[in-house]
């Protein structure tokens, strides 16, 4: 799900995907063309499908794409459906990318409407907890011990800070000496340097002190 909060006239969200369920005409011609292995969808109840290898009962997968399958595969396939779009600069868009054990039972205005103003004034970590939270919840509510798999990822753009702006965007990045590159856990890379502080002063950054002081001093953050 893909939101827009530049416009609050504009509840509904950006863009909504469309689940690769094998029931859509779409895959299943695309699931039950594939020559090798032979694949077909069948109803095992109303309006729940399933896609088994021709004339066997196995394996019985609900999605028509997904990672890591080899027993389908060719029939289904990994390969993502995907948009493109140029977000505005400073546009306060934010997204979700989360399992159907978040969609089952919440419905993308629901979560944007429950949703915006927490992002803005607690930001995207404890909001998307607040959205975990809200689904296991419904799950509660509707199945009982029974819950899905439950994953949420909810990714701010052009995020602001409120309260202070934080020392990394204040330091002009030309004063930064010592400067290296180094590779994280996860394939990222990270600017490293040290700050003269006599350069820190003439650009007005404050150091770590000063942080500590401003720390102290910030005012409490507005309450939901």
């Amino acid at each position: 799900m893909l939101f827009n909060d530049d416009d609050p006239s504009f509840p509904k969200p950006l863009v909504v995907t469309e689940d690769h369920k094998p029931e859509l005409p779409g895959e299943k011609a695309r699931i039950e063309a594939c020559p090798d292995p032979r694949a077909e969808v069948r109803m095992v109840a109303e309006d729940h499908y399933r896609i088994y290898l021709a004339g066997e009962d196995t394996p019985g997968l609900t999605m028509g794409r997904c990672l890591a399958d080899f027993v389908l595969s060719p029939a289904i396939t990994p390969d993502p459906e995907y948009e493109r779009y140029d977000i505005p600069d400073g546009a306060q868009w934010w997204a979700i990318v989360a399992s159907d054990g978040i969609w089952e039972f919440l419905m993308p205005e629901t979560v944007h409407k429950s949703m915006a103003k927490k992002l803005r004034l607690k930001g995207p970590v404890e909001t998307n907890k607040c959205i975990v939270e809200m689904g296991l919840k419904r799950w509660q509510t509707y199945e009982g011990d029974y819950c899905d798999d439950i994953t949420s990822v909810l990714i701010q753009f052009n995020q602001m800070q409120k309260g202070r702006t934080t020392v990394e965007r204040q330091i002009n990045l030309t004063h930064v000496q010592s400067e290296t590159i180094t590779s994280g856990d996860y394939g990222g890379h990270y600017v490293v340097g040290s700050l003269d502080k006599k350069d820190a002063q003439s650009q007005d950054v404050p150091d770590e002190t000063d942080v500590e002081g401003m720390s102290k001093q910030m005012p409490a953050g507005d309450e939901d």
